[in-house]
C-alpha cells in the first residue's frame, strides 16, 4: 500500500497538470450576463473550498470581447478559466471539447457539467457531490423532481420521453447536469457518441449512473436563445447516439409490414385460384396498391441497411483525439 501511494504521489509531483478539488464545465454563448450571476452562487456555495475549485468557461463563439473584469469580481475566490473556441460548435460539441481539455490539461477530483444561465442551480452542487460519495465509480446525473418551465414545454419534454424509449429501448431523463469523477473522465471523453449528446453517449456507452432529484432553476438574466428548431435538433441529436438500435426497430416494423402486405395479397390470389367466390373489380386495384406498397416498404428497407453498414466505416470523432483543432485559446482570468 505505501508503494502504491509513494507512486501515485510521483506520478502527481511529475505531471505538469493543473490540480483542483472540483472543475466545473460550463458551455457559454453570449450570455456572460447569466454566467456572472451563476460565478457569484458558486462561490457562496462552495464557501472554503472556493479556492481549489476551477470554473472552466467554454466560449462557444468566435467573440472574444470579454468584461474580465466584470468577470473576475464574480468569481471571488474561485479560480475562472475562459476556454475559447475557434467557431461555434453548439451546447454539446462546447462541452465534449471543454471536458476533453480539461482531461488533458487539469487533474480533479470531480468534474461538474452544468448550463451556464442559472437553471442549473448552484446550490445543487452539494447533492451531486454527497451522491458521487456514495457511488465513486459512477456518473452522479441529475434529474428534474420539479421542473419551471411553462405548459407548452413540459408536455413537449413528455413526447420527447416517449419517442425515445419508442425508437431506442432506453429511458433518459436527465441532461447534462452532472458529476463526473475525475477517475472517469478519460473514460468518457473516448466515448465518440458525446460529440452529439453528453447524457445518451454515456447512457450508451454504459457507464455506471446514478441519479439525484433536483429542481431547474429560473433563468439568471435575457431570455433563452432555444427555439422549437433548436430543441427538436437536441431531442433528434439524443436519438441519433442509438442509430443502431432505431435502425433495428424500424426495420423490425417494415418487415412486419411486408408480412401484412404479402399475406393480404395471397388472401387475394387465393380466392380467385381457388374458389368460386366472386372477387370484385376493386380486387385488381387493391392488388397492384399492395405490390407497389411492397416494393416501396422493401426499398425502404434496402436503404436503412446500407446507411447503417455505411456508418459503420465512416471515422467517428473522438473528442479526446480531436477537441484541439477546435481550441483556439485558454485565458486565465482568475487565479487564487
Amino acid at each position: 500500500m505505501f508503494f502504491k501511494q509513494l507512486a501515485h504521489g510521483i506520478a502527481d509531483y511529475m505531471s505538469d497538470k493543473q490540480k483542483f478539488e472540483l472543475v466545473v464545465v460550463l458551455p457559454v454563448f453570449r450570455d456572460w450576463a447569466s454566467f456572472a450571476q451563476l460565478l457569484n452562487a458558486l462561490d457562496a456555495v462552495r464557501g472554503d473550498a472556493a479556492p481549489a475549485t476551477l470554473v472552466l468557461a467554454v466560449n462557444d463563439s468566435a467573440q472574444r470581447d470579454l468584461d474580465v473584469g466584470v468577470l473576475a469580481g464574480a468569481a471571488g475566490k474561485l479560480n475562472l478559466q475562459v476556454l475559447h473556441l475557434s467557431r461555434n460548435l453548439g451546447h454539446q460539441r462546447a462541452i465534449a471539447v471543454g471536458l476533453a481539455w480539461a482531461s488533458e490539461n487539469i487533474s480533479a477530483e470531480n468534474f461538474v457539467v452544468m448550463d451556464a444561465d442559472g437553471e442549473d442551480r448552484a446550490e445543487d452542487l452539494h447533492a451531486l457531490i454527497d451522491a458521487s460519495s456514495a457511488h465513486p465509480d459512477g456518473v452522479i446525473f441529475a434529474k428534474r423532481s420539479r421542473r419551471s418551465e411553462g405548459l407548452g414545454f413540459r408536455f413537449s419534454y413528455i413526447i420527447y420521453k416517449m419517442l425515445f424509449v419508442l425508437f431506442t429501448g432506453e429511458n433518459i431523463s436527465f441532461g447534462n447536469f452532472c458529476l463526473i469523477p475525475g477517475k472517469r473522465l478519460a473514460d468518457v471523453v473516448q466515448i465518440s457518441e458525446i460529440w452529439n449528446h453528453l447524457a445518451a453517449g454515456i447512457l450508451r456507452a454504459r457507464l455506471p449512473i446514478d441519479l439525484v432529484d433536483t429542481v431547474r432553476g429560473p433563468r439568471l438574466d435575457g431570455k433563452s436563445s432555444m427555439n422549437l428548431a433548436s430543441l427538436v435538433a437536441h431531442g433528434l441529436s439524443a436519438i441519433s447516439v442509438f442509430v443502431d438500435a432505431l435502425a433495428v426497430r424500424f426495420a423490425l416494423f417494415v418487415m412486419g409490414l411486408l408480412a401484412i402486405d404479402a399475406i393480404a395479397a395471397g388472401v387475394v390470389v387465393g380466392i380467385r385460384l381457388f374458389t368460386d367466390l366472386a372477387i370484385p373489380g376493386w380486387a385488381t386495384t387493391v392488388m397492384i396498391g399492395l405490390l407497389i406498397m411492397f416494393l416501396q416498404l422493401f426499398v425502404a428497407l434496402l436503404t436503412l441497411i446500407i446507411i447503417v453498414l455505411s456508418s459503420r466505416n465512416r471515422s467517428s470523432i473522438i473528442p479526446a483525439e480531436d477537441y484541439k483543432s477546435f481550441v483556439h485559446d485558454v485565458a486565465h482570468i482568475k487565479e487564487s
